[in-house]
């Protein structure tokens, strides 16, 4: 395997990288379960300290190009390895490996795994998450946050310095299905909006492809109903975000237990 160290080499990576984007590809489901789809495959090697620098902003490439992308990182020698999905509306489900995959030297310390839930990744859940992980479940994901429980899996639970080399692998896949923005429902119960009440006496919710799928009139109407100024000429886009603000807002207010 090639190693790649130079800043050149890096914006050579970048650039493979880009040409790989330009084919959409359809995708879905944890990358546990997901194989390459083509042999379009790019892979690269660094210093950890040459990709602290790009790895937010190559989050972002990925989740702003169209198609489903799996990307996997490798520590050095080791078979520890952290991977994500990103799906084409923007959500993100990531994993670090656990013990069930680990052998030997490679297998975590009970230390590790504690310092993996302390630094913000969800422990297993088998049989559906067989791996340590982490989902953004919305179309406006926080890719500093990600990009920081990355850097701090390699390096205070993996010990990885900024000259330890990191290789990455990045493809996309074949199979497509929910994402975890689609198929979550925003707690805006759709009996809050006038004309979507629910017959079947259960708290009924959005789901984020229900709201994506709506107009900008329907949307603009839907943010009236839940008492949200909507600016003059907003468009879709700027009319979701205000909805999924609202959701947050719901969000914070169940946490904190306001009424």
């Amino acid at each position: 395997m090639t190693r790649r160290k130079s800043r050149a080499e890096l914006e050579e990576w970048l650039v493979a990288v880009d040409r790989l984007l330009i084919k959409e590809r359809e995708h879905a489901i944890s990358p546990s379960t997901v194989p390459p789809a083509t042999d379009d495959t790019v892979i690269w090697t660094m210093r950890l300290s040459t990709f602290q620098r790009d790895l937010e902003g190559l989050i972002d490439v990925l989740v702003s190009s169209p198609g489903r992308w799996v990307f996997i990182l490798e520590p050095g020698e080791s078979d520890r390895y952290l991977q994500m999905l990103v799906y084409e509306d923007g959500s993100i489900f990531a994993e670090a490996v656990s013990n069930s995959f680990l052998e030997g030297p490679d297998r975590l310390s009970t230390g590790e795994e504690a310092a993996l839930g302390v630094i913000g990744w969800n422990e297993p859940r088998l049989p559906d998450e067989p791996n340590w992980w982490a989902v953004q479940a919305t179309i406006y994901p926080d890719t500093s946050e990600l990009g920081r429980l990355i850097l701090a899996t390699l390096e205070s639970v993996y010990g990885l310095c900024g000259s330890d080399l990191v290789t990455g692998r990045l493809f996309d896949s074949p199979r497509r299905g929910d994402t975890p923005a689609s198929s979550s429902g925003w707690p805006i119960m759709k009996s809050d909006v006038e004309g979507e009440e629910d017959y079947t006496g259960e708290t009924a919710y959005w789901t984020g492809e229900e709201l994506e799928s709506k107009t900008r009139a329907e949307l603009a109407a839907i943010a009236r109903d839940l008492l949200l100024e909507v600016p003059r000429g907003a468009t879709k886009a700027q009319l979701l975000e205000l909805i999924f603000g609202k959701a947050e807002e719901y969000d914070d207010g169940e946490e904190s237990g306001a009424l």
